[in-house]
């Protein structure tokens, strides 16, 4: 039977992140917005592993919802992941007070929650799946005693040190739109 995992986060587009990243790795997938929707979602049969967002709208935000899944006994096995914005100390730490088994800080790299799910889970399979690669002095890809070559440097390239201010140079970089 496979493992179930509860995506919990009020952004739609980190939810299906999310949710594409761990997709192709045979969990079962449930999505909720809110702490809310996802108490609603524990029902009977708790998931295994609740992936779940920091600052959301409601009655509680991701760090009550924690505390209040690794309080309640019958969820109290029920590993949960914290993928947040937040990055400072004091918020690792209040990850840590609420019991969570897990920090993640956005962005984040889809290989990386992946792994740290497959961790979380206890998922020898999904860790061993791939071999890592091979280094080596013939190794061709850009890694160690490889010949790497850079591509051109652009005309428009802005130079910040000839800049007067920080502000200055983003006026020169037309994708910045100031």
């Amino acid at each position: 039977m496979s493992k179930k995992i509860l995506i919990v986060d009020d952004c739609l587009e980190l939810r299906k992140l999310v949710f594409l990243a761990l997709d192709d790795s045979g969990y079962q997938l449930s999505l909720a917005s809110s702490a809310d929707e996802a108490m609603g979602l524990l029902g009977d049969s708790p998931p295994d592993l609740i992936v779940l967002d920091v600052m959301m709208p409601g009655k509680l935000n991701g760090y009550q919802f924690c505390l209040l899944i690794k309080n309640t006994p019958r969820y109290r096995s029920v590993k949960v992941l914290l993928l947040t914005a937040r990055s400072q100390k004091a918020d690792i730490l209040e990850g840590i007070r609420v019991k969570s088994d897990g920090y993640m800080v956005k962005p984040f790299s889809p290989t990386m929650l992946q792994i740290k799910v497959a961790e979380l889970l206890g998922d020898s399979d999904a860790l061993n799946s791939e071999s890592p690669p091979e280094y080596g002095p013939n190794d061709k890809q850009g890694r160690i005693g490889a010949e790497v070559s850079f591509p051109p440097r652009p005309e428009n390239l802005v130079n910040i040190r000839q800049e007067p201010s920080p502000l200055a140079c983003l006026k020169r970089v037309p994708a910045c739109g100031y």
